[in-house]
């Protein structure tokens, strides 16, 4: 251990694996003190239990690091990083992965970090009432926003509606249940989105309501869409419907224009109306990646999607399609094929050799 700490003073960065319970070596390293680290700015380190907690909670002992700037927690049943002497206020990337923390609790812990830029949590539960009563909390430096809500079947709407992201550029949400129209979800925070990934159940985000998100999200340039399995679960997100959709249609071929089953425009159409809105959804998107669960996403609308997006703008340089399921009689994957300047990828479901 002497050894070690003897150079304690240079270390920037500092990765602790491992989980038992009795680890003498990350015990006498968390026992150092604060001031035996000046220049450690970032800091991971696996579950702290209950037993050892106590020698850590002196703010002169070494979570106290006085330049620490990043931190990963990987406590996956613990809730007791949330009382860590960490110099939360001086944090600008936060990575929590615990299945007990609520919103209820990220939100305080969040509420301590102002200079917050990148934050990872996983949430297990949604007690944050929507419509939220109170002030929201303003982030005014998050950029990245990583959230896995699990267990809970209600989304954490009011968890959203709690905070104010006005800088917000890449968001993952990966959560089985969303029900509710996603600008609800998302709010104002869909304006400044560059990157979106949302993993869900297929069956409860219907294919309108992800293209409603996409109509507000102008500044997209990167679009993911995961497919968490659910065996029972009819599949109707991810479709030819869905890629046509995002299709720019060719000027005047009014019988390219959606409709609805009562006649008038789908509401993502209607959202595209105003005199400052682009004629197509995402009109900045780069990259596409779908994952699908069982369906199929005919060639002729991949093509139709890149053609029609390469006759708009020269943005769009990637699409990928990743099946979960085997490659049917006459389908074909395709590894970095050139399409009209667009790299496509197609894969399936490895057969068992």
């Amino acid at each position: 251990m002497a050894s070690i700490s003897h150079y304690s003073s240079q270390w920037k960065e500092l990765r602790i694996g491992g989980c038992s319970r009795n680890s003498a070596l990350r015990n006498s390293i968390l026992s150092l003190p604060s001031s035996s680290i000046p220049n450690l700015q970032y800091l991971e380190i696996p579950q702290i239990w209950e037993t050892s907690r106590e020698m850590y909670n002196d703010k002169k002992n070494f979570l106290g690091g006085p330049s620490i700037r990043g931190f990963r927690y990987q406590g996956v049943y613990d809730d007791g990083w949330m009382k860590m002497p960490l110099q939360w206020s001086q944090l600008t990337d936060l990575h929590i992965a615990s299945m007990k923390a609520t919103d209820t609790s990220i939100r305080k812990i969040l509420a301590e970090c102002p200079r917050l830029e990148r934050c990872h949590i996983c949430t297990s539960f949604a007690l944050i009432s929507d419509p939220y009563p109170l002030s929201r909390l303003l982030l005014p430096h998050l950029t990245l926003l990583h959230i896995h809500h699990i267990k809970s079947a209600v989304p954490p709407t009011g968890f959203f509606a709690s905070l104010h992201l006005p800088s917000l550029e890449d968001l993952t949400l990966y959560t089985p249940f969303i029900r509710l129209f996603l600008p609800v979800l998302l709010g104002e925070s869909l304006a400044t989105l560059r990157r979106l990934t949302v993993w869900t159940s297929h069956y409860s985000t219907a294919t309108e309501t992800m293209l409603e998100t996409l109509a507000l999200t102008t500044q997209l340039e990167f679009l993911e869409i995961g497919y968490l399995s659910n065996l029972y679960a009819p599949y109707t997100l991810l479709s030819d419907t869905f890629l046509a959709a995002l299709t720019p249609r060719q000027d005047g071929d009014q019988s390219a224009s959606p409709i609805t089953s009562s006649g008038s425009k789908p509401q993502h159409t209607r959202l595209m109306d105003g005199p400052d809105s682009s004629s197509y959804l995402c009109p900045n998107l780069q990259a596409i990646k779908l994952r699908i669960g069982t369906g199929t996403i005919a060639e002729d609308v991949i093509f139709d999607f890149i053609k029609g997006r390469r006759e708009r703008s020269t943005t769009l340089r990637s699409v990928g399609l990743i099946y979960a399921r085997y490659a049917k009689c006459g389908e074909r994957e395709m590894q970095g094929v050139d399409v009209l300047g667009v790299k496509v990828n197609i894969k399936y479901r490895d057969r068992a050799k």
